[in-house]
């Protein structure tokens, strides 16, 4: 839901360090470099249903402990309030204007 920004949080990536585009006033928006996720509308493109993960004692001991993501995220709780839908894709290939760190 595009209008609830407090839950609203689609996947891009800019040369903001400070992010929250979705909030930024217009002069804020215009001085970013868009590199992915959204148009040339300025409308967002890497938007998916929103499904938060809680951890708990046995992912924040994995936390601590483990190397490998896939493991940690095995073990955070899926929250019962996944919005319906299908997970969002984002599809970006860097290019010659690239800078090295985004």
């Amino acid at each position: 839901d595009s209008t609830d920004l407090s839950n609203y949080h689609p996947f891009y990536i800019t040369d903001s360090i400070g992010g929250g585009r979705l909030q930024n006033n217009e002069e804020e928006r215009e001085a970013e470099i868009v590199y992915a996720g959204f148009d040339e509308n300025d409308q967002a493109t890497g938007v998916g249903r929103l499904c938060e993960l809680r951890e708990t004692t046995a992912s924040e001991i994995s936390r601590q402990g483990c190397n490998d993501l896939q493991t940690y995220i095995s073990t955070l709780e899926t929250t019962a309030s996944c919005n319906s839908g299908e997970p969002g894709t984002l599809v970006w290939t860097p290019d010659e204007n690239t800078p090295d760190l985004v």
